[in-house]
């Protein structure tokens, strides 16, 4: 915020909650805060994602969205019963797999250093995809369905 000093000199600085009034109404609060607010969902991988191709090493999760953005982010959360080696990749992409519908959505993928056992095996995610209308249910997508 710009303003003066009775004195005329300049004065530069930081405000929140600012109060503004002008003759004859009543003084109006703002707040300039910005808020940032992100579409974002919770996605828990099974043993339905590994991909038995690539020799159970790698999970392979279409999550329709209704988006065709590029921009996406995806992040390993904790995983709840056990560590998760060391080694893992993971990413994510757009795809619009013509196995599966043809309806847009993001691809997650995870690679892990060794096969991963299909007893119990869970994965919790986070994932965001700029546009994304909802977040369907993650399915296993192979190179078979467009992948």
């Amino acid at each position: 915020m710009r303003a003066s000093y009775s004195f005329g000199g300049p004065w530069h600085g930081f405000v929140d909650d600012v109060t503004l009034g002008f003759a004859g109404q009543a003084p109006t609060t703002h707040n300039f805060e910005p808020t940032l607010t992100l579409n974002t969902a919770s996605l828990l991988l099974t043993n339905a994602h590994v991909d038995p191709t690539e020799n159970n090493q790698v999970v392979r999760a279409f999550v329709p969205t209704g988006s065709r953005s590029t921009n996406c982010v995806a992040t390993l959360n904790e995983m709840a019963n056990s560590a998760y080696p060391f080694g893992i990749v993971l990413f994510c992409g757009a795809r619009q797999p013509t196995g599966l519908g043809g309806i847009p959505g993001v691809l997650v993928s995870v690679f892990f250093p060794e096969p991963v056992s299909p007893a119990g095996f869970a994965l919790s995610l986070t994932l965001y995809q700029e546009g994304a209308v909802t977040y369907g249910l993650p399915v296993l997508c192979t190179s078979a369905e467009g992948c």
